[in-house]
């Protein structure tokens, strides 16, 4: 079983914030969603979805986006096969890349 707790340790937000997310009290950000489909490793045919669910745009859909949304995209569509597929990984490489990552960048692996 996955907490709030550990969940919001990964993504750098509160627990409080991960609990509005699950309460549907907030709408979740773009970068906290991703972030959490990687932390969480939802296989892809779950993600899509999610993502028609949220009414959410996959990042990269048509392989033409930013340099950022490739990367991003990357690790959406390998995180539940590929342990080193993780958020705190996903923000190293966008880091690298001098893009903005999509969570703080205290985050652990779960």
């Amino acid at each position: 079983m996955i907490y709030q707790k550990t969940i919001a340790n990964e993504l750098n937000i509160s627990k409080s914030l991960v609990s509005d997310y699950i309460n549907g009290e907030r709408i979740i950000h773009d970068n906290h969603f991703y972030a959490m489909i990687i932390a969480l490793r939802v296989p892809t045919h779950t993600q899509r979805i999610w993502f028609d669910i949220l009414q959410k745009n996959m990042p990269d859909d048509k392989g033409k986006g930013t340099v950022r949304e490739q990367i991003i995209r990357k690790y959406l569509d390998n995180c539940a096969e590929n342990s080193e597929r993780t958020v705190s990984s996903c923000n190293t490489e966008l880091t690298e890349a001098h893009k903005k990552p999509l969570t703080g960048t205290r985050g652990r692996n779960l």
